[in-house]
Formats: structure tokens, sequence, C-alpha cells
């Protein structure tokens, strides 16, 4: 039996206009720090590629480096920046010279500069000057906290463009400008979070990049949301560089001499030379990630998962780890744990392609699986009617013609279906689409079931009050007796935790955060009246 589908999707929103539910993408050249051996990074992009999936890390390709046994080095001499146990990574937990917390220390320097800001606004210009001699004096009173105030208010500053663009500057009045002005913040928010001096809020700032930018796509703004994938791209590419980097050069070396392995799939000497990258340094997470990608590739997925929880005591936010957790127990076949360290991938960083694809394809099994066995076994697939009561908040309608084939188009039967989905919620409801399904039923005995996820263009949003219409044709080779589908979206809204809810509360969740619905009712297009392509071109246009 031949199937043929055209124009799957015509939409039109009758209402308020809804957001945009997909996020548009811009083709960039990868930074230098990446390479075609980005088995992580390549899975998520490739929604779990065999040939690509790895466990959360950047992998860095081709580099040469002649290095000897890095324990055995270790014993010779002791690195210029070698971490010590203890020593904090974050300016929150540092501490100045006097032993006084240096946010508390900071105080006075707060008020002087919020003082001098105002008398500059107000162009009070003696008593600018006599607030710039104070600070001053207070700066060179307290260096270790002038420092450190400094470097905050350089974080605070650079995030703040990051995420909103300059604030005047007159010379930023394009939006080529603007872009390029929030890049070069993200780039000094890098290089304040690069060992061997890193600033733990300068990661924090980049981490804030990458969860709030993708919440300023503009509905109908195709120019804004490339611009929100690029600030996205380099928020990650920057934290990527940030975790590869260690200020020591043996490990630095070590790291080339892993990937070396790494690209030419020799696994096993790879997590050796990791292993030994750890024993130099066990507080350098990606060491621990790196060893992790190894095992996975190694088919070693408990060792693998192992190495990632030690990532994350270092790292708790390191997006690529948890989404290598998710990939792990997905290939052990734990798709509960899977879809719970997926979530939280997303959590971190919520443009994650690959994750995302991942979270939804488990989302729609679990959710339509039960529904469409139960429509291939329903009698309303032979006599029409509904498979199962309407969903509450949601209204699915459809209607099918059958359609005169043209004179040259023989043993050929073509229908044309017409699709409403409108959501009818009281409450602020915003509802994401994820998947259609059908369930076709033919003269010749055979049912046809197919699920197609609503992902890219053919997605859409829908607020309380509005509907999303769309129409399709299906050309078939047999008779087509019965035809059933519904629809699967997602409650926007709605928070879950994945990892705080029992196991058994699981499928609860999924039926309150993913509803899905019938379209009404069972259609027996056999029955159906009939139109002319002339008809159905109006129709189409």
């Amino acid at each position: 039996m031949t199937v043929a589908f055209l124009c799957h999707k015509f939409p039109t929103h009758v209402g308020a206009a809804p957001s945009t539910s997909g996020a548009s993408s811009l083709n960039h050249a990868p930074s230098p720090a990446r390479s075609s051996g980005d088995a992580w990074r390549g899975q998520t992009q490739a929604a779990g590629s065999a040939a690509t999936a790895g466990c959360g890390v950047l992998m860095l390709g081709g580099i040469a480096g002649g290095l000897g046994t890095v324990a055995s080095r270790r014993k010779q001499r002791c690195s210029l920046y070698r971490r010590a146990p203890g020593r904090p990574t974050s300016l929150k937990a540092s501490e100045n010279s006097e032993g006084v917390g240096a946010v508390d220390a900071e105080a006075p320097l707060e008020s002087l500069a919020a003082a001098l800001e105002l008398a500059e606004r107000v162009e009070n210009y003696g008593e600018a000057a006599r607030l710039r001699d104070e600070l001053r004096e207070v700066e060179a009173a307290r260096p270790m906290v002038a420092l450190l105030w400094r470097q905050r208010q350089r974080i605070k500053r650079a995030l703040d463009v990051a995420l909103i663009g300059p604030v005047g500057d007159k010379g930023a009045n394009t939006a080529e400008r603007r872009l390029q002005a929030r890049l070069e913040a993200i780039d000094a928010l890098k290089d304040m979070a690069t060992p061997p001096s890193a600033a733990g809020e300068a990661e924090d700032a980049l981490h804030r990049v990458l969860r709030e930018a993708p919440s300023m796509r503009a509905a109908e703004d195709e120019g804004r949301d490339e611009m929100v994938d690029v600030i996205c791209t380099a928020a990650e590419d920057a934290l990527w560089s940030c975790w590869h980097s260690s200020g020591d050069e043996e490990i630095e070396e070590a790291m080339s001499r892993g990937m070396a392995f790494m690209d030419k799939k020799r696994f096993s000497e790879a997590v050796t030379t990791f292993s030994e990258m750890i024993t130099y340094d066990p507080l350098f997470a990606e060491g621990w990630n790196k060893r992790a990608t190894a095992h996975y590739m190694a088919g070693n997925f408990d060792q693998s998962i192992a190495d990632c929880f030690e990532v994350l005591k270092l790292k708790p936010r390191h997006f690529g780890c948890l989404s290598g957790l998710g990939m792990c127990y997905r290939s052990k076949g734990d798709e509960d744990q899977s879809l719970t360290w997926l979530r939280k991938s997303l959590e971190v960083h919520p443009g994650l392609a690959g994750p995302q694809k991942l979270v939804n394809s488990t989302v729609i099994q679990k959710r339509l699986t039960p529904l469409i066995s139960m429509m291939m076994a329903s009698d309303a697939l032979k006599s029409g009617g509904c498979v199962s009561a309407p969903t509450a908040g949601l209204k699915c309608t459809w209607d099918v013609h059958q359609v005169r084939p043209e004179k040259d188009a023989k043993d050929v039967c073509i229908y044309f279906f017409r699709v409403t989905t409108r959501n009818e919620y009281d409450t602020p409801t915003p509802l994401k689409s994820l998947a259609r399904f059908y369930v076709l039923s033919f003269a010749d005995g055979k049912v046809f079931p197919f699920t197609r996820p609503t992902d890219g263009d053919s997605g859409f949003q829908l607020l309380p009050g509005e509907e999303y219409k769309f129409c399709w044709v299906l050309i078939v080779s047999s008779e087509l007796r019965g035809a059933g589908g519904g629809v699967l979206l997602e409650d926007v809204s709605t928070a879950v935790d994945p990892a705080a809810t029992p196991a058994n509360e699981l499928t609860e969740v999924a039926a309150s955060q993913y509803p899905r619905a019938c379209f009404e009712p069972v259609l027996t297009p056999s029955e159906a009246d009939v139109v002319s392509m002339e008809e159905l071109e109006r129709w189409w246009l």
C-alpha cells in the first residue's frame, strides 16, 4: 500500500497572537575550542546518535602533546597554579586579609559609588569630586577589598550588557552593534571566569545568561530569535572554555593527549590518561568529565555514571554532564532516570536542542502509546464516534473530504483533512504542541498508526481562548474506512522537578503537565463528501 502526505501544515491562529514555541537557529562557525570530536555535544545536537554520543563534554581533537606520566611528574614539582583543597573558587566564599567577609567589607565602597553616581546625575560636580577622593582613600586603605569590589562591579556591568545590551551608548544604535557589545560582554565574563584566577561569580553570570536569554524571544520576530540563539551559543561556548581551562600546564598537556586518544577511539588509553589527570588534581572537574566520556564511548555506563556524579560535586550546573547522565541511563534502558537528568540539563541550559528532543520523544512515547493502542482496538474506527471522553480545557475537532482525482491519476484515493485545536482553559494556561498522532483503518483490514512531532515550523503555542487550524492531504492506494487522531500538548506554566518526584507519581505528573486529546469524532472518510481538485485549491488558498 502506498501512502503519501502533502503539505501537512497550513496553520491559522484565531484570537490573540500566540507566542512562538519553536526556536529559530542561526549557523555559526564553531569556536576554536570545538572540533569534530565533540562527542558529548555531538549527541545532544543529533539527539542520541550512537556514533557521536558522548558524556556531556567538549571533545578537542587532533592536538598532539608529548607528556610523560603525570603521576610521576607530580612528585618532581608543584604547579604554580595547583589548587589546594579548601581553596575558595568563588568570590562569594573569599575573605580579605583582615578576615572580614568580602561582601560586608565592600559596603562602604558600594555606598560611596552610589552617592557618586547620584552626584554626577544631578551635576553636583563639587560633591562628585569630594566623593571620588574619598573613594580613592578607602580603596587605598583596603586594596584587597577594593580589588574584589572592582571585579564584582565589572561582572555586574558585563552581565547587564550581556542580557539587555548597552544602555546609554549612542554608538550602539544598530542591532549589529548591540549584538557585538553583548558578545564582548560575554567574552569579558569568560575571561574573568577562567583559571587560574577564576571568579566564581563570573561563571554564575554566564549561567544566568543561558537561563534568561531564551525568555527574551519575541513572537513573530525571527531576527530577535536568531540574536538570542547567538547570545546563548556564545555563553555556552564561554562556559565550555572555562571548564577546559585549568591554569596548569601539565593538565593542559594531559588533556591534549587524552583527546588525541579519544579521536582515535583508543578509549582504554584515554581512560588511563584522564585517570592520571584526576590523581594529579581531583578538583579539576573536566578531568572527571573527560573520563566519563571515555567510559561512555567504551560502553562502560556504570563507570561513566560514577564519574558524572563526581563532576556534579564540583560543578553542579555542568549541563554537559547532566545531559550525559541522561544518555547513560538511556543506554541502560532506564527511561525514568534518563528523563530526570535530561530535564535537569534543560533547567540549567533551556536551549539544549538534543536533550529537549529526547525529552519530547520520551514523553510522546509514554503519553501516546496507550491512547494509540486503545484507538486501534476500538470499534469506533469502523463505525465512527468517540474513542475517549473529551479532555477538560481542550477542544479538538476535524473533518474530512474525499477529493476527486484528476483523470490521469488512477488507482489513488485522496483525502483532505481540516483540524482545529482550541485552548479552553479558564486559568492562564499556555499550551505548546508536542505531537499529533493518527490511526488509519483501510478497506483491506490494515490499520496504520503514526505520530508526527510538532517541532520547528509545525509547532504552535496557544493561550486561553486561542485556536490553531491546519489542513493536510493524504494520498493512498487503498480506500480509507476509518480515521482517528489526536494531539499531545505541554502546559508550559507547569514547573515539575522529576528528581524530587517519587517514581510512582511520575505518571500523574505527566498527565497534568502533558495533556492529550483525541480529534472528535472518529471519521469515516469513505462516506465523506466528494470535492473536486478546483474546490480543494480554493480552500487551500
